[in-house]
C-alpha cells in the first residue's frame, strides 16, 4: 500500500510562523515588527483586554510611546494582527493546502484522511497563537466568523469537492453533501488542536491524535462501516 511522505513535527522547536513570515515581507520598521510580534503573544496568552501599552512596550523591548507612534490605538494593532490573518494567513493556507492535497489523491482512502488530518494539526500548532486570537475575536465579532465561513467555501467550491468526489466515485467515501463531510473533517481537527491552542504547555503528541481522528473519520465515512 503507498504510504504518504509527511515531516516530523517538534512542538519545543519553534519555526517561523506564517504572521512572521508576512512580516518580512511587509519590510516594516524593525520596532514596528517588534510590537506586532509582542502584541501577537501577548493578546494570545492573556487576551487583548487584559493587555496594556505598557506590557507591549515591555515585550517589544520599545519605550511605550513607540507603541502609539506606530499604532494610535491597541485596536489599531489588533486589527493589523487580524488583517494578517484573514489577508495572507488564511489564503495562503488554503492554497498550499490544496496543492498538497492535490498530489495525495493515489493514496487509500485512509492513507489520504491520515495525511489531511497530520497536515492541518501541524498548521494548527505552528499558528497556535494566530489561530487563538482569531477564535477569540470570532465570539465578540460575527464578521470575523463570516470571513472564515466564506473562505472555507471557497476552498471546498473550488478545490475540496473534486477531491472528495474522487473517492466517492471509487466508493470508499460516503455520498453525502461535500460541505456536510468536511464540516465533519474540520471540527474533529480543531477539537482536537483546540486543548493545546489555549494550554500550549500540556503534551501534545501530533502522531498520535492523527491516528485516533483518522480512525474514528473512517469508521463514519466510508460506506458500509456505519
Amino acid at each position: 500500500m503507498k504510504r504518504f511522505i509527511r515531516k516530523k513535527v517538534k512542538i519545543m522547536e519553534q519555526k517561523q510562523t506564517l504572521f512572521e513570515q508576512a512580516l518580512k515581507s511587509y519590510n516594516l520598521p524593525k520596532k514596528q515588527e517588534a510590537v506586532l510580534l509582542a502584541s501577537l503573544h501577548l493578546f494570545a496568552e492573556q487576551g487583548y483586554e487584559a493587555t496594556s501599552s505598557s506590557q507591549i512596550a515591555a515585550r517589544a523591548q520599545v519605550a511605550e510611546g513607540s507603541v502609539y507612534r506606530h499604532f494610535k490605538t491597541k485596536r489599531g494593532i489588533l486589527e493589523v494582527i487580524l488583517s494578517s490573518i484573514t489577508d495572507e494567513l488564511l489564503p495562503r493556507m488554503s492554497e498550499e493546502f490544496i496543492t498538497e492535497l492535490k498530489g495525495q489523491t493515489g493514496l487509500d482512502f485512509q492513507d489520504f484522511l491520515t495525511y489531511l488530518v497530520h497536515n492541518r494539526l501541524e498548521f494548527l500548532v505552528e499558528n497556535q497563537l494566530q489561530i487563538k486570537i482569531l477564535l477569540q475575536e470570532t465570539g465578540s465579532n460575527p464578521q470575523y466568523l463570516k470571513v472564515l465561513v466564506d473562505k472555507f467555501h471557497d476552498v471546498i467550491d473550488t478545490s475540496i469537492w473534486h477531491i472528495f468526489d474522487h473517492y466517492k466515485k471509487q466508493g470508499r467515501l460516503v455520498d453525502w453533501d461535500v460541505m456536510r463531510i468536511f464540516t465533519y473533517v474540520a471540527w474533529a481537527i480543531l477539537s482536537a488542536a483546540l486543548p493545546y491552542i489555549y494550554l500550549p504547555a500540556q503534551p501534545f503528541d501530533i502522531d498520535q491524535k492523527t491516528k485516533e481522528i483518522s480512525e474514528f473519520l473512517v469508521k463514519g465515512l466510508t460506506p458500509g462501516k456505519l
